[in-house]
């Protein structure tokens, strides 16, 4: 037990954390030799209006999101008694609270944050369900558990509120960094967009997701071309191709969203990060 509390108070910053997948990608022979992880995208970047009576009405909405995601994700305590998966998933879950902490401002924001920091990651795993983050996130509602049958595994019964919840979350993470482009907010999703896979319902989902490779695809997108709102929409578009729906238009998506793009961009990355 006490070695436990050692290896999990030693926490990574999410940048740390994010060069330590890097060693996971299959790099070409010349990379391998080098020791380096090459990026190179040509990424759509948008800046928007995101005023604060309109971000005011987005945490309303996702504070009702989020009850509702936390009731399917954390409605039960893990089956594994395999002691990896609930240190990944206690630490997945412990960088997931931190952002949602991030983006919502509670009053005890700092004292927040040093509780979940301090939190043993399978204690976290064990113990944090949905009625402790329900009162963690100050959360009104009480809603009954989510759980899914085999039978209702498919995209309509849940999928549309994982998306609501990661829309929304995607456009307050936005208004934080166009607020300060030193806030973690972003770093933190594109942490945990490298193992978003790990809750989802659905086995055939996540198998799918990771197929995606989201570590380039999804993550250092968020990471280097600081737009989490537009990575997030492509991604539900391209889920819904896979699902044989349309392309949602992105002037429909704003629409919806009832946000303004002011400036589109094309940005030119190109880096080089040591593995070591």
């Amino acid at each position: 037990m006490d070695s436990t509390s050692k290896e999990e108070k030693n926490e990574l910053h999410p940048k740390q954390m994010l060069e330590d997948n890097y060693k996971n990608i299959k790099n070409n022979s010349e990379e391998d030799n080098h020791h380096e992880f090459h990026y190179k995208a040509t990424l759509l970047r948008h800046t928007y209006n995101l005023n604060p009576e309109r971000i005011n009405e987005v945490q309303e909405n996702f504070k009702k999101y989020l009850n509702i995601f936390l009731a399917y994700i954390r409605t039960d305590k893990p089956e594994s008694a395999d002691f990896f998966q609930r240190v990944t998933l206690g630490r997945f879950f412990k960088k997931l609270f931190m952002l949602i902490t991030f983006v919502i401002h509670p009053i005890n924001c700092d004292e927040s944050l040093k509780q979940l920091n301090n939190m043993n990651d399978v204690t976290l795993c064990n113990t944090m369900l949905y009625e402790e983050c329900r009162e963690f996130f100050g959360l009104k509602s009480i809603l009954e558990p989510k759980k899914l049958d085999q039978e209702e595994w498919s995209l309509d019964e849940w999928g549309k509120n994982y998306w609501n919840f990661l829309h929304a979350l995607s456009i307050l993470v936005q208004y934080e960094y166009q607020k300060d482009s030193n806030h973690p907010a972003m770093d933190y999703l594109a942490l945990i967009m490298v193992n978003f896979h790990i809750i989802l319902p659905c086995s055939v989902c996540s198998v799918h997701y990771k197929e995606r490779n989201p570590l380039v695809n999804i993550t250092l997108p968020i990471l280097h071309g600081k737009d989490a709102i537009y990575v997030i929409y492509e991604l539900h578009n391209i889920v819904r191709l896979r699902n044989g729906l349309v392309w949602f238009p992105i002037e429909s998506f704003v629409k919806n969203w009832n946000l303004e793009i002011l400036k589109s961009e094309n940005v030119d990355i190109d880096i080089t990060e040591p593995l070591s």
